[in-house]
């Protein structure tokens, strides 16, 4: 599920462990991640990998 966001967002496959690493750190965020709207996941995406990544735009 979080891979199509991310692939959706056209977030390069190197840049997607980033949200997998973020995730082994902050399980409670894994384990509540599916009950949040697309529009929620999306941001929560997109502040991980940008605030973990300055070339991912």
């Amino acid at each position: 599920m979080c891979m199509n966001i991310m692939t959706e967002m056209g977030i390069p496959l190197k840049h997607q462990t980033i949200m997998w690493h973020y995730f082994d750190a902050h399980p409670r965020v894994q384990r509540t991640f599916h009950q949040l709207s697309d529009d929620d996941r999306r941001g929560i995406i997109a502040s991980v990998v940008k605030s973990q990544s300055p070339a991912a735009d």
